[in-house]
């Protein structure tokens, strides 16, 4: 055998290593308190466990080293190996035994724990539904149930109940309101809802549910009724249904002594007004796109604001009263003559006086290189009349530097004139850099110009302006303000496009020159042919008796949303895109 410390070769029977001085030790170290564990354990597994007294733990002591004193084969009092192997096997199959018994114990146990945890969670779960069942949900439930199964008194019985158990909750009252429409009685549903809100006049919830039942039933107008009066917190939630009255312009409280004009504003997006007292609706009044002339007499205007979400505010009036002063009747002298051309006769009535003059021209015409080598008369383009202002002409043109031009109030040569420091003004000079060329206007600077002609009882002007071309009306935020925002881009060339902004909603495009000086920029209105397969031919208000757009005679030009009108005087064009 060979020494496990050092593995020197030893001879049988050698109790200590001759090389490292080393014990061998063949028979393993016994502790009796093993056999005395292993007994105690052995009760407390089937019951009989007994305290252990000095005895018994000296006999089961006695008793384990008599069996390993017999398991000795050796006069010398060496244990074989055969003795330590059955000890080893007869401990461990003790030790294995042992752990089941431990291991079937705790599954007995564990076994146990879930039966009696699955009881409880079968009775909670019977609990649960029982309660549910009977709850403010439960009870919408059922009354939803019935009500897609088209028992109507069953399911009103439902949401009744659940309005019992909690008043405040929205649903049962939208589930009745439901069933009352359905069955045709929609005061009914509404007062369902005006007697919650009245309970309860800081829930929101409530409110909120009312205000979709008025827009499922298409009565939008009556949404700014029901939140005018509520408090300030439901209306600080609701503030996307909130829809603010227009203004208005005019002071109503006094008289006016002539013709007045009423610009209409608001947060919304729309106004619908109405001028024969009824009140306004989105179906029933006209829509407000540009400001309204107020004449003699009383004239009684309702308008309405449109918000974003569709909902009509309350309808606001105000009664305007105009009276033209009456004077007496002037005396003229000269009181009688005869004229062989068309004259203007202008009376003052303080000394009572009056001139006589020419008459105004009603057209006016440009001749010159641009449009010509001859300078022909027949291709002289004319100029764009401003409305409702005699004598004033305005046209947009594109001119290169050297070009020559003039002006007629008719195609020929007759009653033309050109430069003129006189009627010409610094500015226009400057700004367009104008020599005189022969009598001929000549052009010192190329780009495109804004030409406006007036004709008075006093004489002419000629201006030479930036052609600012604006967008205006409800498809750009219902803007009726030149400014940056809606003004188109200028060309740098004669052959490109006057582009404009785009379009913020769907809608009607106002176009306007409003550098005219005419009072107004419906004076220099124009807009494009692009109705009933319009060709998109630019057209012009002039004098044509409209009494509010274009659209009136039949020209439109629909303009959506993110598109952007063109406009080419060049080609006297236009298209949207």
């Amino acid at each position: 055998m060979k020494c496990k410390y050092c593995g020197h070769e030893m001879p049988d029977g050698m109790l200590r290593c001759e090389n490292c001085g080393q014990d061998v030790r063949i028979v393993p170290d016994y502790n009796p308190l093993d056999d005395v564990l292993e007994a105690q354990v052995k009760g407390s597994m089937d019951g009989t466990s007994t305290p252990l007294d000095d005895y018994e733990y000296k006999a089961e002591v006695s008793h384990s080293d008599r069996r390993r004193r017999n398991a000795g084969s050796t006069t010398s009092g060496r244990r074989t190996s055969t003795g330590k192997n059955g000890a080893n096997q007869t401990e461990r199959e003790r030790r294995r035994r042992q752990a089941e018994r431990r291991k079937a114990l705790r599954r007995k146990r564990r076994r146990m724990v879930l039966g009696i945890l699955f009881v409880f969670l079968i009775l909670s779960g019977v609990l649960l539904y029982v309660l549910y069942q009977n709850s403010y949900a439960g009870q919408v439930k059922k009354g939803n149930k019935a009500a897609l199964e088209q028992n109507f008194d069953e399911a009103i019985a439902y949401y009744q109940r659940a309005i019992e158990k909690n008043p405040e909750r929205p649903e049962a009252y939208t589930g009745l309101a439901k069933i009352y429409i359905l069955e045709s009685d929609e005061q009914k549903a509404e007062d369902l809802f005006l007697n919650a809100v009245e309970k309860y006049p800081q829930n929101t919830e409530l409110y909120d549910a009312a205000i979709q039942f008025y827009i499922s039933i298409g009565e939008e107008m009556k949404v700014s009724e029901l939140l005018e009066d509520a408090e300030n917190s439901v209306r600080g939630e609701l503030k996307e249904y909130i829809s603010n009255v227009p203004e208005f312009s005019l002071d109503d409280s006094k008289t006016y002594d002539d013709v007045q004009q009423l610009t209409l504003t608001s947060s919304g997006k729309e106004i619908y007004y109405t001028d024969d007292g009824t009140d306004p609706t989105v179906e029933t009044g006209k829509k407000y796109t540009e400001p309204l002339q107020i004449g003699e007499g009383e004239t009684t205007i309702k308008a309405i604001s449109v918000n974003d979400a569709g909902i009509p505010s309350l309808a606001e009036s105000r009664t305007y009263e105009v009276k033209f002063p009456i004077e007496d009747a002037p005396a003229v002298s000269p009181s009688t003559g005869q004229y062989d051309t068309a004259m203007k006769i202008t009376i003052n009535v303080e000394d009572y006086t009056y001139t006589i003059k020419e008459d105004l021209p009603e057209h006016m015409y440009i001749n010159g290189s641009p449009y010509s080598l001859g300078w022909d008369w027949a291709v002289a383009p004319e100029m764009v009349p401003v409305t409702q202002t005699p004598g004033m002409f305005w046209s947009i043109q594109y001119y290169t530097a050297g070009d020559q031009i003039k002006f007629a109030p008719v195609r020929k040569w007759e009653g033309d004139f050109g430069y003129d420091e006189e009627i010409l003004s610094p500015e226009a000079i400057d700004f367009a850099e104008l020599t005189s060329s022969g009598g001929n206007i000549g052009i010192g600077k190329s780009g495109w110009y804004l030409v406006i002609v007036a004709v008075t009882t006093e004489g002419k002007t000629i201006s030479f302006r930036l052609p600012e071309v604006y967008l205006l009306g409800g498809v750009i935020n219902n803007s009726w303000n030149c400014d940056e925002t809606t003004l188109f881009r200028i060309p740098t060339d004669k052959t490109s496009d006057f582009i404009s902004p785009a379009a913020t909603v769907t809608g009607m495009a106002r176009i306007s020159t409003t550098a005219v000086d005419a009072g107004g920029w419906w004076k220099s209105e124009f807009t494009l042919d692009l109705a009933n397969e319009g060709d998109g031919t630019i057209v012009y208000r002039e004098n044509k008796n409209v009494s509010d757009n274009l659209s009136e005679l039949g020209y439109e030009c629909n303009v959506k949303a993110g598109q952007k009108v063109h406009i080419n005087f060049t080609t006297g064009k236009g298209k949207v895109e």
